[in-house]
């Protein structure tokens, strides 16, 4: 007889800001009698890597996108976005829901609560500690995608700037 096995969850500290946590899993035994009596459901492993639980991430997704899982002093500003399953072909043996928990493990962070002005100092704090002057180029440039705009911009605040091509600025 085959062992059952479920998903066990669970959230680390990021490792560059602690104060956010991160999605943790893996594959734990798991009892007939937990399935039969305690509701726990049995994941299915498929050697082919297709998906045995076509609704699982539909339901994943939808717990985690759903109001009460944002956090709402963050999501007035347009900081909170719904997550959506990863689309397309793979070649590796992974399901649907093991690709979903990687990308939600890589682009989520979770927190219990958090205000703007608390996002904004470690906002502040990180950009402190990374500041280059390639960092600067990249702000920059985002800000204003071509050199003349790039150029304006930085004349506007310092008008003995000197710049004829890009390499002037790195």
């Amino acid at each position: 007889m085959s062992t059952l096995k479920t998903f066990r969850f669970w959230f680390e500290p990021d490792r560059d800001f602690p104060q956010f946590r991160r999605l943790k899993w893996e594959l734990v035994e798991v009892s007939i009698r937990d399935v039969l009596m305690d509701g726990i459901h049995p994941w299915m492993e498929s050697p082919d890597g297709g998906d045995k639980h076509p609704s699982l991430v539909e339901a994943f997704l939808q717990r985690l996108n759903d109001e009460g899982s944002k956090v709402a002093a963050l999501e007035s500003f347009g900081y909170c976005h719904d997550v959506s399953a990863v689309q397309g072909y793979y070649y590796d043996k992974k399901s649907r829901f093991e690709r979903a928990l990687e990308t939600v493990q890589k682009g989520v962070c979770f927190v219990e609560e958090l205000s703007y002005l608390e996002l904004l100092d470690i906002a502040k704090k990180r950009l402190l500690d990374t500041w280059s002057n390639g960092t600067a180029l990249a702000l920059a440039e985002r800000m204003c995608p071509g050199f003349q705009e790039l150029r304006r911009f930085l004349k506007s605040k310092d008008k003995s700037i000197k710049l004829s091509g890009y390499e002037d600025i790195g």
